[in-house]
Order: C-alpha cells, then sequence, then structure tokens
C-alpha cells in the first residue's frame, strides 16, 4: 500500500467514525503495521459509550447500516 492509499484509507476511516459518532477508533492489523496486500481487509475498533449495553450483533448492524 502506497502513501497516497494510506491517505484515503485514513480518511475514509475518519468519516466513518465521524458518521457513527464514535468517540475513537483504533487501527490494527496489517493495513496499521503498513505491510498490506492489495486483498487485506480492514481491522478497525470502533469505541464509544453508545455500544456499553449494546449486544454485539445489533452493534454490528448499527455500524454495518453507516
Amino acid at each position: 500500500m502506497d502513501t497516497s492509499q494510506s491517505q484515503d484509507l485514513i480518511a475514509k476511516i475518519k468519516e466513518f467514525l465521524a458518521n457513527v459518532g464514535a468517540q475513537e477508533g483504533i487501527l490494527f492489523g496489517s493495513r496499521a503495521r503498513g505491510d498490506a496486500l492489495k486483498t487485506s481487509d480492514v481491522d478497525l475498533i470502533v469505541i464509544d459509550d453508545k455500544f456499553a449495553d449494546m449486544p454485539f450483533p445489533r452493534r454490528l448492524i448499527y455500524l454495518s447500516q453507516h
């Protein structure tokens, strides 16, 4: 992944986190290390208090709708 692709990904992640109103996002895995392949997925932890009492399946639905 080159620098412009990394910058594009970071911009998209920031936009996504803003859209869901997240307090914080943590990128991890190959994309965070900088050794991702073209087919690599994006590993992202989304942190927000609104998820504290929300069952995990509902969190997935909520995030997929944004």
